[in-house]
């Protein structure tokens, strides 16, 4: 039995969309089989792309199951294919169908091309939901492909039971006499994914809607079709939403939040005041203001720009201001710059079929029409210039109850603030209104497009616009006075992390010749007089080449002069000579446009990174990426696929530079919108989890420095202005509502930002017991460095000093004891220290010392509160010999003190001649100054530490070829009752990265030992629970009084670990 699909309520809108059908289909019967899959040659008719085929059976029937390898590959599909091309011309109204299974608990966002004989596609997709069985239909002839409404995937205007194909790209009408492949792949996702197939068939439709384009919104802004979750019925309701959201915002950064939202609980590396890149344990990374680590990590087109939608409605255009020369915004980045009131006389209907769409508009003069607004220009649509109106922003006049611009706009802009600091974001993303430059407050990325009448190039796929001609004087003028005003709304602000200029341009597309080489090839053709690019390429061609004849051998052709190279030459065949050429003409290009941007933004924004460009990740080729790496401080690109996966993004580690996703998003059609986007999800709650798993992928990736998810607000549900875009891509509705479950699911993601960053190499928990101690949402705090040695750390209690109390550890080289105190950092607690090593607090508060240099156990002779440089010697001499160089110590709470004695305070170690005794003892010192060797097999005891309970000793070994932790028993006396081995790691070498040194033990009887490669956690009983890797050799540890921290002395740094 089929699992329904809600995605067909919603899609469909079953509450009455379709209660105007007047065409019904004349076909014979509404469904026509190709090919069943009962009989084994139907499946001669699919090919595979990184999948398997497997035939099933499923009762009596026979399905096709596809087993994608789409985690190691960046596109796996199947497709159904005819060399001859089917010819489905004689049918009315049809759609290609197929039943579709998903057994997995994940759903799977398909993209599907039909394609004709001339090449020509078709280009739609779709989700299948997890654990679903759906019949997905393509429309290829019918009403809606011969309809331009200015939306970019039209509402259903078919009556039937299965799921529809969403429009996405491409030639709508395909020559359906000649259709050659029907293909559906996965493309860019982190798992292997599997479907079952069956009944590929061509579907008529029982009915077809007429009035399915009309009274499409309601007053909100909503579906008038269809009921969803948060649809608001009156304008009572939004404020009683609105004022419940207001009452759970915290308006606060998360507590491991630096000032300028960078880990304050990470190390902490130079400040200089603004954002800048570093390199970090091999991980590229941001670095704010303050020095803090910081993963940028941001929601862009926070702005109502993109809020509008056409109305169908347009006013005489003499009385419509025009573009003021020298303007430099571009259309869709305006505001809602309203018609003017000498225009509204002239106000009238310019296409019905836009008008008819919306069943309530306010009238002109009312409260709600300073909503309206005015576009010049749109990139596509039903027309070509007309009036707009924001549902969105009315409904921020409705929920706040003002009507002032002014302190309207400054509401919602504190309402984003806080959402932003609430859910747990580090910055903005791109294209935010500049409003929120000035409010200091939120870490944010500046933005400008070069627009002006320079010269361009073409790469033969300008999708937005041609491309600029760099090497044209006009561009770097009209780069200089875009950074310049740039410059000035950011004001050197150290809130602005860098600065994006321009966006998805159109530089080249891989998968051939022509797409990759198309700014070269085209700009060959071209005579040099009209480009000053082309006059670059005859130069650089001339210089390599020197007489045309070396350039006809290499490039196989007859070109007879260079003077018939500059006036333009048309190249349809691409030896490998040839293609080395384009390969560095396009390097050529592209690096004088990202070198005059670069230096203009070095020349007005000295103290801000430059961002790139944003690359489309179907517009980009190596060459542009090189020269945007060999200018930009990042690189920019916008991914919409559902992971960061290492097939397609190997390019990263080439090119070595920090990076960053500029745009990301999905959508679902839950939402009461019709498209869900540039990627699918199957509901509100699957939007959450594939965010999660997308971001994941890009804090797991050392190349990449932060994401931006576009954008902030859903798209008009009829489109917005610009471009049509109708997607649920918000994090907030029409009706400014958050999606909670997508909030929900950021905030976890948010809340494990840097440690999952910069933690996630350190902590390898072995038992889950490591992880009632450990806190792995932390890593290693940098706490000081420039020591020489530091080791022996102890915590000293004191109610008087904040925190109750201090860490001390000896600096062994520099002869001194430091003193560390939160909030206060480091000093000197006592100089000379005999050459301290380990310290302990006896039982009677006194600082006891293992004098390593000078060979002795010894006592302060003051309070710990008043440290003075005067000792007494507690033990010098064994049997008449001399100490070899004591090393750490701990005391039973009878008083009596342990310490091992190993020689590295000699200068020759085991060789010095000063070394009296022949072996390596541990000791143990009586409260009567009584001194007896409990163990003198160990070839280098060290670290030495007693469990609460004071019934086992622990001493570790550092010897490189036999590294150990031994247990020693003892009694209620502290006598050796037996040894044994407690733990034996691999040999570590000479050149280890640390070995068996300092130790301490929890309250819990937890062993904490620092050992190879950083700290290691043993159960009583010698388990290993987890490690923790420090990159520095760790020598010692301790606890605070509470166990709330770890303290580490790390060679010449101090470190801190948060327990639990």
């Amino acid at each position: 039995m089929q699992k329904v699909n809600k995605n067909i309520l919603y899609a469909l809108g079953m509450s009455g969309i379709l209660t105007a059908c007047s065409q019904t289909s004349n076909h014979a019967s509404s469904e026509s089989m190709l090919w069943d899959f009962e009989q084994a040659e139907h499946l001669k008719h699919i090919q595979t792309e990184n999948a398997k085929l497997t035939s099933v059976k499923q009762g009596d029937n026979s399905a096709v199951k596809i087993s994608f390898d789409s985690k190691n590959n960046h596109v796996s599909g199947f497709e159904f294919k005819s060399d001859n091309g089917w010819d489905w011309s004689n049918d009315s109204s049809f759609a290609f169908a197929l039943d579709i299974q998903n057994p997995k608990n994940t759903s799977v966002h398909m993209y599907v091309t039909a394609k004709d004989k001339a090449g020509k596609t078709h280009n739609r997709s779709f989700v299948v939901p997890a654990n679903s069985a759906e019949t997905y239909f393509i429309e290829l002839k019918g009403l809606d492909l011969n309809q331009e409404t200015g939306i970019r995937s039209n509402p259903p205007s078919w009556q039937s039971d299965y799921v529809p194909i969403i429009w996405r790209h491409g030639s709508k009408n395909i020559d359906i006499s000649q259709i050659t492949s029907i293909k559906f792949n996965i493309r860019g996702v982190l798992e292997d994914k599997q479907l079952v197939i069956d009944n590929a068939r061509l579907i008529y439709p029982k009915a077809l809607d007429k009035n399915y384009l009309t009274k499409l919104v309601d007053k909100f802004g909503q579906s008038t079709r269809i009921d969803f979750p948060n649809k608001v019925n009156s304008t009572a309701e939004l404020i009683e939403r609105h004022q419940q959201e207001q009452a759970e915002l915290t308006g606060k950064n998360f507590a491991d939040r630096s000032k300028y939202n960078g880990w304050k609980h990470g190390p902490k590396l130079e400040a200089t005041g603004y954002y800048r890149t570093e390199k970090y344990q091999g991980k590229w990374t941001l670095v704010d203001p303050e020095g803090y680590l910081f993963f940028s990590n941001g929601i862009a087109n926070v702005r109502l720009a993109n809020t509008s939608t056409i109305t169908g409605y347009d006013f005489d255009h003499s009385k419509i201001k025009a573009r003021a020369p020298g303007d430099l915004t571009p259309e869709d980045s305006l505001g809602l710059n309203p018609a003017p009131q000498q225009a509204w006389p002239t106000r009238h209907v310019s296409s019905e079929l836009r008008a008819n769409m919306f069943s309530w508009l306010p009238e002109y003069g009312s409260e709600l029409a300073d909503n309206f607004g005015y576009r010049r220009e749109v990139h596509t649509g039903a027309i070509e210039r007309g009036e707009t109106f924001s549902f969105y922003r009315a409904n921020l006049q409705r929920k706040y109850q003002i009507n002032d611009d002014a302190e309207l706009m400054q509401k919602w802009r504190e309402t984003t603030v806080k959402r932003m600091q609430s859910w747990g974001f580090t910055s903005f993303g791109n294209w935010i209104d500049s409003k929120y430059y000035d409010m200091q407050q939120y870490p944010y990325f500046a933005n400008g497009w070069i627009i002006g009448n320079f010269k361009t190039v073409s790469s033969g796929n300008d999708y937005w616009s041609p491309l600029p001609d760099p090497f044209d004087p006009l561009f770097k003028e009209r780069t200089d006075i875009t950074i310049k005003q740039i410059a000035d709304e950011v004001n050197n602000s150290p809130w602005c992390v860098g600065v994006f200029v321009d966006n998805e341009k159109s530089w080249g597309m891989m998968g051939s010749v022509a797409s990759q080489y198309g700014i070269v090839i085209n700009t060959l053709s071209r005579p040099a007089i009209e480009s000053p690019t082309k006059q670059v390429f005859v130069d650089e061609l001339t210089k390599k080449y020197r007489t045309i004849e070396q350039l006809n051998i290499a490039w196989h052709t007859n070109i007879s002069s260079w003077d018939e190279l500059t006036q333009g030459v048309k190249l349809t065949q691409y030896p490998a000579g040839m293609l080395a050429d384009f390969s560095h003409l396009l390097f050529v290009y592209a690096e004088q446009y990202f070198k005059i941007v670069s230096q203009s933004v070095e020349r007005y924004m000295p103290n801000h990174m430059y961002m790139g460009a944003r690359f489309a990740d179907w517009g980009m080729t190596p060459e542009i990426r090189a020269a945007a790496a060999k200018h930009a401080d990042v690189v920019s690109y916008n991914y919409y696929k559902e992971g960061i996966n290492d097939d397609f993004w190997n390019f990263l580690a080439e090119i070595d530079k920090p990076s960053i996703i500029g745009e990301f998003h999905n959508g679902a059609l839950d939402s009461g919108l019709l498209n869900p986007g540039l990627i699918h999800a199957e509901s509100q709650a699957d939007r959450g989890r594939k965010y999660q798993e997308y971001l994941y992928s890009v804090i797991d990736n050392p190349y990449l420095v932060g994401a931006h998810w576009f954008q902030y607000i859903d798209s008009p549900l009829t489109g917005r202005a610009y471009d049509g875009e109708n997607y649920n891509v918000g994090f907030v509705s029409v009706t400014d509502i958050p999606y909670q479950p997508l909030v929900d699911a950021v905030k976890e993601v948010n809340k494990n930002i840097y440690p999952r960053r910069f933690s996630q190499d350190i902590y390898q928990i072995h038992a889950p017991e490591a992880l009632n101690y450990l806190d792995v949402n932390y890593g290693y705090e940098e706490l000081a460095d420039g020591f020489k040695w530091a080791e022996g750390p102890v915590w000293v209690d004191d109610s008087s000093s904040k925190n109750g109390g201090y860490l001390i550890f000896s600096d062994i080289p520099n002869n001194k004891i430091i003193k560390y105190q939160a909030g206060e950092g480091i000093s000197t607690y006592l100089a000379p220290s005999g050459y301290s090593n380990g310290l302990a607090i006896g039982n009677n508060k006194q600082l006891l010392i293992a004098q390593s240099r000078s060979r002795q156990l010894a006592i302060m002779n003051a309070p710990t509160n008043k440290a003075k440089a005067q000792y007494s010697a507690l033990a010098t001499h064994y049997q008449g010999k001399r100490l070899n160089s004591p090393n750490d110590l701990t005391v039973h709470t009878n008083g009596t003190v342990f310490f091992t004695d190993p020689p590295y305070g000699l200068p020759k170690q085991m060789d010095d001649p000063a070394k009296e005794l022949d072996f390596q003892g541990v000791y143990k010192l009586s409260p009567q100054g009584e001194l007896k060797l409990i163990d003198k097999s160990l070839t280098a005891p060290n670290g030495i530490a007693l469990s609460p309970d004071n019934q086992f000793l622990y001493v570790a070994v550092s010897d490189p070829n036999e590294p150990a932790w031994y247990q020693y028993k003892l009694n209620s006396q502290g006598d050796l009752v037996s040894k044994k081995l407690f733990y034996k790691p691999k040999a570590t070498g000479t050149n280890a990265h640390g070995a068996p040194d300092g130790l301490k033990v929890h309250s819990s009887g937890t062993v904490f030992a620092t050992g190879p490669h950083g700290i290691w956690l043993f159960s009583p009983s010698g388990k290993v629970l987890a490690q923790i890797n420090i990159p520095y050799f760790s020598a010692n540890l301790a606890f605070d009084s509470n166990e709330d921290y770890l303290y580490i002395t790390a060679h010449e740094k101090l470190l801190r670990v948060k327990l639990k």
